[in-house]
């Protein structure tokens, strides 16, 4: 179980790491001047940059949470997931955080009823 708890905090601090560079990359003054408003801002907006840029590094990093939560290979729908919920930044993964807690809760309500009905 704490390799679970291991993997979830890897996949946090990546996420924490893109949001931070993708910030000061946003901040900067010519960045936002000449890209973000200028002909390419009419074709990509920052949550897509953000999408594109976790989908080079997580490819480049062969970083898929999904084989490492099921044991399995890396595959590259499982980069493609982690990369989408890691582009969304702390946002995203606190959101991912909180199904996960609310599917547990469940998971234990129906272990619960099982438990009194007998089963």
């Amino acid at each position: 179980m704490n390799d679970v708890y291991l993997i979830f905090a890897q996949m946090g601090l990546f996420a924490l790491v893109i949001e931070s560079a993708l910030k000061a990359f946003f901040s900067v003054k010519i960045v936002d001047k000449y890209i973000l408003k200028g002909t390419i801002g009419d074709y990509i907006s920052k949550p897509l940059f953000a999408i594109i840029v976790s989908l080079v590094l997580c490819f480049n990093l062969r970083f898929d949470i999904l084989s490492e939560l099921v044991n399995g290979e890396v595959s590259n729908i499982g980069i493609i997931l982690t990369a989408l919920t890691v582009s969304r930044g702390s946002n995203g993964f606190a959101e991912f955080m909180e199904r996960r807690k609310k599917m547990k809760e469940l998971l234990d309500d129906v272990k619960v009823e099982q438990i009194k009905n007998g089963k």
